[in-house]
């Protein structure tokens, strides 16, 4: 064969081997790609609880007279407005101190976050006969620094905010909440039946607060006579029953939170 010839044969023939591979390439990037399947199960993602609002205490203002506590660290214009409000029923305390013979008040924090703060509060003094007893509960919306509205967080026939000078909307204690059918459940524990039957008033208002301890709602009659004061027992709401009887789901979602929060289990009143 001619030399020219049998070099022109080797081109084609390298041209042709270089079409097929390329043909095969070619063909091999169209065709679907094969996913191999794993046998090892699939780990389950689980979003991990909030944390807890971080808080700051203090030693106490005198003997049996507890310091609120305080939000560290606050970056919101809500938790600042919490703070100032806090700083101010300390204030408060002091002066009760140099006025009142005896004064005593407890302070617990029942949820820490997410969205809310609840403290639960308990103040006496001397009262004569009947010495002075004055529970309260301070639920702050952390998003406005303002003591929550329960008429906007309960949905029902009859719901209104009662005020008295216990409970007026103002310094973080929110209004207790007049409700019937609230009335009608809190009669139906035998606690509160007997001699306690004729202690209420009607309508009756109620005290309300979660407790993040127990993921629980806890409601109490609420501005009662100091001869009854013992009648104001307690009753605890499951969040089930606070959703039938009409509680926002996002509170309730968020009482959810704060009972999966670590440490949840040392708050609440003992």
């Amino acid at each position: 064969m001619i030399p020219a010839k049998k070099f022109f044969y080797s081109m084609m023939a390298g041209v042709c081997v270089l079409s097929a591979i390329s043909g095969c390439k070619k063909k091999a990037a169209d065709a679907p790609a094969t996913v191999t399947q794993s046998t090892a199960p699939v780990q389950a993602v689980v979003p991990s609880a909030p944390e807890q609002l971080q808080l700051q205490t203090s030693k106490p203002i005198a003997k049996d007279v507890d310091a609120l506590p305080r939000i560290a660290n606050p970056v919101t214009d809500g938790q600042k407005k919490v703070n100032a409000v806090l700083d101010q029923l300390d204030k408060d305390a002091r002066s009760a101190i140099r006025q009142t013979q005896d004064y005593e008040r407890s302070v617990t924090v029942t949820m820490a976050g997410p969205k809310y703060l609840s403290l639960a509060m308990g103040e006496s003094w001397d009262g004569g006969a009947y010495p002075a007893q004055l529970p309260s509960v301070m639920v702050f919306d952390l998003s406005t620094g303002q003591a929550v509205d329960w008429t906007k967080l309960v949905t029902g026939k009859g719901v209104k905010s009662y005020a008295d000078s216990g409970a007026t909307g103002k310094n973080g204690q929110p209004l207790a909440l007049i409700y019937p059918a609230l009335m009608e459940m809190y009669m139906k524990d035998p606690d509160n039946g007997g001699d306690c039957k004729d202690a209420y008033q009607d309508p009756q208002s109620f005290m309300i607060y979660p407790d993040a301890k127990t993921g629980t709602l806890i409601v109490s009659a609420f501005d009662l006579p100091r001869v009854v004061q013992a009648c104001a027992n307690d009753m605890t709401l499951t969040l089930d029953q606070a959703k039938k009887l009409g509680f926002d789901q996002g509170f309730l979602d968020a009482v959810a939170a704060a009972h999966q929060q670590p440490g949840a289990d040392k708050l609440g009143v003992q």
